[in-house]
């Protein structure tokens, strides 16, 4: 009898433990983690033909669910984009980059990032772009 209640205990700390670890790595996922890093820019734009650029993607300091996108557009890596991310996507929100107005959306598959936005002063640029790491 004292053998089958000391086998119960292991097997109900065993779950304790599995359970509990599932629940901890859920909590610290962050979507953002899968964007970070440096990224080869694949680029086609109806104003400026095609482009391969370097861009740099880093987590908002300010903003949970935010990423800065470095050298967005080619414009310098002082020049960021702000996205919005919600799982494998993210939204760029219209604002100013560089004094051009940006907006568009993303999504991750893979390495591979698949963008498509818009850049206007004046005129209106329509770019598509892939984003490989």
């Amino acid at each position: 009898m004292k053998t089958f209640k000391n086998k119960i205990a292991v097997v109900v700390f065993a779950i304790a433990v599995i359970l509990s670890s599932c629940t901890t790595e859920d909590l610290n996922f962050d979507d953002r983690d899968d964007f970070t890093g440096n990224w080869i820019c694949q680029e086609s734009s109806t104003q400026l033909g095609t482009s391969s650029y370097n861009v740099t993607i880093s987590k908002s300091l300010t903003d949970s669910t935010a990423i800065l996108i470095a050298n967005f557009y080619n414009l310098g890596s002082g020049n960021k984009a702000v996205a919005i991310v919600d799982g494998n996507t993210f939204v760029i929100n219209p604002q100013l980059v560089d004094n051009l107005n940006v907006a568009g959306s993303g999504t991750l598959t893979g390495s591979q990032i698949n963008l498509s936005y818009t850049v206007s002063a004046g005129g209106t640029d329509n770019v598509t772009a892939v984003y490989s790491k």
